[in-house]
């Protein structure tokens, strides 16, 4: 068996090590990947916003999805005027729009929808994937966004 991830420190602080007995093979890392040409070289932003999420409960030491869902999805006032941060950084940061093409990863496949959403109606077009798109919806996506027809594809994991 072989295993390959892009994040072998994750986030979330689980480990892929015991998926496979605590051995590694081989293991190269990112900027070493991007000068060998096996990755392509890109530019990471991140963006501050300032949504409140003091209200927001804390569980299993994370951030209850549910509601972060409500309010970078539902509560449209607060949702619609974080996406136009983001919109604004990218018009602020991005010197040849034209040339953009991004990758935005989401908390839920509601938030991958709606991020796709406001960006298509800002101008800017985009899709969304989610883990139960087929591969002919990928492909589909794929092609687009190489050849810059769309230059957003917002992802989320499988929830």
């Amino acid at each position: 068996m072989l295993g390959l991830t892009a994040t072998p420190e994750r986030g979330d602080g689980r480990s892929i090590y015991s998926y496979f007995e605590g051995r590694i093979a081989a293991e190269i890392r990112l900027w070493e990947a991007i000068e060998r040409k096996l990755l392509s070289p890109f530019h990471y932003f991140g963006v501050t916003d300032n949504v409140d999420l003091r209200q927001v409960r804390w569980v299993a030491g994370r951030y209850d999805e549910r509601e972060i869902e409500n309010l970078f999805v539902f509560e449209r006032a607060v949702a619609v005027k974080r996406v136009g941060n983001v919109i604004k950084a990218i018009e602020t940061y991005c010197l040849e729009p034209s040339d953009i093409i991004g990758i935005g990863f989401c908390l839920t496949k509601k938030h991958a929808e709606f991020m796709s959403e406001v960006f298509n109606k800002s101008g800017i077009p985009s899709e969304f994937l989610i883990a139960e798109s087929v591969n002919e919806v990928r492909d589909s996506v794929k092609r687009r966004l190489v050849t810059k027809e769309i230059k957003f594809v917002f992802v989320v994991d499988n929830k």
